[in-house]
């Protein structure tokens, strides 16, 4: 798994405590900050990369000026 993963998570499961605590300030700013970490590293990791691969599905990017392949 990749360390942003594993960083993001720890983190969010860090703050599960605080989200349970009942305060008035410190239970919508945590739960906030899990929901944006998972979010951002659930669209970095997976929704990106599939995108990408579905964008340049037969592996190869040619230019059109030169015909050159990367």
């Amino acid at each position: 798994m990749p360390r942003s993963f594993l960083s993001a998570m720890t983190t969010v499961i860090g703050l599960v405590p605080l989200a349970l605590s009942g305060s008035d300030l410190f239970e919508p700013l945590s739960v906030a900050i899990m929901c944006g970490l998972t979010v951002s590293t659930l669209l970095t990791l997976v929704i990106i990369p599939v995108i990408y691969s579905l964008w340049f599905s037969d592996g190869t990017l040619t230019t059109e000026k030169n015909n050159l392949t990367v």
